[in-house]
């Protein structure tokens, strides 16, 4: 979780991981294994609609 944290929270949950630590992690870890019962799938992040992106870049190219 040092990268993104909220993110990780609702990757962990969707996989349904539970106490894993970045130390506890190697080329040999198995993450996932067969018959584990992930969660129902949902967004990790929310849709920019383009009238935000316009409004943003308006706000950027504001010459004060």
């Amino acid at each position: 979780e040092p990268f993104m944290p909220f993110t990780s929270k609702k990757l962990k949950s969707i996989l349904n991981l539970k106490n894993i630590k970045w130390t506890d992690l190697n080329i040999s870890f198995s993450l996932l294994n067969s018959g584990n019962n992930i969660n129902k799938a949902e967004l990790i992040f929310r849709r920019v609609e383009d009238d935000e992106i316009k409004k943003q870049l308006l706000k950027l190219n504001t010459k004060n």
